[in-house]
């Protein structure tokens, strides 16, 4: 996949100079990185090679039962990756939802890509409705622009659009109950993918990228896969360092 502005020697170079400037900062963020039923493998490999990359993160692999058991404490962040969100709904159970729900309104975070973005909106996590029933849309490159507010976070150099690998995210409207906490968009699609039966148009403008409040916690959820391209794992990890800190200052 080839990623515009980016050669694969300087993103590596950038992301060991962010991690070096990270490690030392404070205690690792401590990630409970979800795998149980749902869960892709090749999502969860990948999440998995982006974390290894930074000694300013730590993780521990949980599954439901743990989850349930009240694994959480003690963890910043939790953290579900790609695969299917009904399947990772029924593993977790309606108790691991709820531990997962007061685990981020204590003020810790929550961060879901893919499927785990799917999880947050279905189980009212997130203040978002999907667009269309029909979620297949396909797997491929599509565009992204970071907001103004996403720049903020990764960084002023990532300006322009970017090709991510999509495959199947959510494509949803934000903010769809004014009583309950606003989302804040850190990135939009610009381009889409519409294979099948799904319907076209939507996806273009929709969020890509999307963080909100939960209670006193935070919660950011990816639609593509950042952690995929190497060259963009110094803008996935920026976002999970800005949402480690959030969870210290509460």
């Amino acid at each position: 996949m080839k990623i515009r502005h980016f050669s694969v020697l300087f993103s590596f170079l950038a992301l060991l100079l962010f991690s070096a400037s990270v490690s030392s900062a404070e205690e690792p963020y401590r990630i409970a990185l979800y795998r149980d039923g749902g869960v892709f493998k090749k999502s969860y490999n990948n999440v998995v090679k982006v974390l290894e990359t930074d000694p300013g993160l730590q993780f521990e692999t949980v599954n439901g039962q743990q989850i349930r058991d009240g694994i959480l404490d003690g963890f910043d962040i939790v953290l579900l990756p790609g695969g299917m969100s009904n399947d990772q709904i029924k593993s977790l159970q309606p108790e691991g939802i709820e531990q997962i729900k007061k685990f981020i309104r204590s003020g810790k975070g929550y961060v879901g890509i893919c499927a785990g973005a799917a999880v947050a909106v279905k189980q009212d996590i997130l203040n978002a409705k999907v667009k269309s029933s029909i979620w297949w849309r396909g797997r491929g490159v599509v565009k992204i622009e970071f907001s103004e507010e996403g720049r903020k976070i990764v960084g002023e150099n990532f300006q322009g659009q970017y090709d991510v690998l999509y495959s199947n995210g959510p494509i949803v409207n934000v903010n769809v109950d004014p009583n309950k906490p606003q989302c804040e968009v850190l990135a939009w699609f610009r381009t889409e993918m519409a294979k099948g039966k799904s319907v076209p148009g939507i996806q273009i403008n929709s969020p890509a990228i999307i963080q909100s409040t939960c209670g006193e916690g935070t919660v950011v959820t990816f639609s593509p896969h950042l952690e995929h391209p190497p060259e963009f794992y110094e803008p996935l990890l920026k976002i999970l360092h800005h949402v480690g800190k959030r969870t210290r200052e509460n």
